[in-house]
């Protein structure tokens, strides 16, 4: 279409954009050029020149956010979600922002009119479930990591934590299934083989609890992941793997308590096999125990078995 005509019958000269969006403009160049010092100065003086500049709080929240000042990223997203009710992305982002500083229940409000917004949002009704499950709502958990899982059925981490929701209703055996299909999509995340693992574990099932932690176990440099593959090997009674195990989870952290606790109790169990004869094992086990008060005194369990074992004679 052919431009309007002045009286004159000249064009008009192009009139500059506003103040408050050229420097939204100058923002982005800022932001996408990795300034984001610049970029935040120049967004604020963006925001008060027209404080209903939707799109600017919004990047200025994305900004905050990205270098962990939730406070501000939640304050300019709370704004913008007023600015636009219907604008998806700023409530998606508070909620995760609110996820971010522990402000559960507000993560859930928000979260929730993601949903109403888009009840297919797959990521919303993920993240919702992971809240419920901090909130100690099981059955919510369930409820929309199980909507997530329809939604996308390949997706390893949905399944991964629909198997954790279901196991928080105890749903062993369920949940079981879901971190396998999850492992059979993505084998190679340690999280789902470790929850996997303890599942077992729960179950009472130490050898298929080993078999599932067996390759990520032994490359972990993570001292709980050690710690949980002995506990693997004590429970089915292989003695020697969990001693050893307990010994590297307490290389990787030398105050892990458990660790040498049940490093001890290993050790007593080693001890006994052996018809009691090995003493420097009992003693090994009492110093376990011992060094653990010395890090964390108010064990009584732990130091009835100090009495117990030191004082013990063959």
């Amino acid at each position: 279409m052919a431009g309007l005509l002045t009286a004159a019958g000249c064009r008009p000269l192009a009139q500059p954009p506003p103040r408050a969006i050229s420097l939204y403009v100058q923002g982005v160049r800022a932001y996408e050029s990795g300034d984001r010092e610049r970029a935040v100065a120049v967004l604020t003086r963006a925001n008060r020149d027209n404080p209903n500049l939707t799109m600017s709080r919004a990047l200025l929240g994305d900004i905050y956010k990205s270098i962990g000042d939730y406070r501000s990223a939640a304050d300019q997203y709370e704004q913008a979600t007023h600015l636009d009710p219907y604008g998806l992305s700023n409530h998606y982002n508070l909620a995760v922002t609110y996820q971010l500083m522990d402000r559960m229940q507000e993560a859930a409000a928000s979260y929730l009119r993601v949903l109403k917004l888009n009840p297919d949002n797959i990521d919303a009704n993920m993240n919702l479930g992971l809240v419920y499950l901090s909130l100690d709502d099981y059955e919510s958990a369930a409820t929309y990591t199980g909507r997530a899982v329809d939604l996308d059925p390949e997706n390893p981490v949905a399944l991964a934590n629909f198997g954790v929701a279901l196991e928080s209703q105890d749903k062993l055996t369920e949940a079981a299934t879901f971190y396998r299909r999850s492992l059979d999509l993505d084998p190679s995340s340690a999280t789902t083989i470790l929850n996997l693992a303890n599942n077992l574990l729960k179950q009472k099932q130490p050898n298929e609890a080993i078999t599932a932690m067996r390759g990520v176990a032994s490359m972990s440099t993570d001292a709980n992941v050690r710690k949980r593959f002995a506990d693997a090997f004590a429970m089915a009674g292989q003695l020697d793997e969990a001693i050893r195990e307990y010994a590297e989870a307490l290389k990787l952290d030398p105050r892990h308590c458990a660790a040498m606790n049940d490093m001890g109790r290993a050790l007593v169990a080693r001890y006994r096999t052996n018809f009691e004869m090995d003493e420097e094992m009992r003693r090994q086990a009492v110093l376990y125990w011992r060094a653990s008060l010395t890090i964390n005194p108010k064990q009584p369990k732990v130091a009835a078995l100090v009495r117990a074992w030191d004082r013990y004679k063959p």
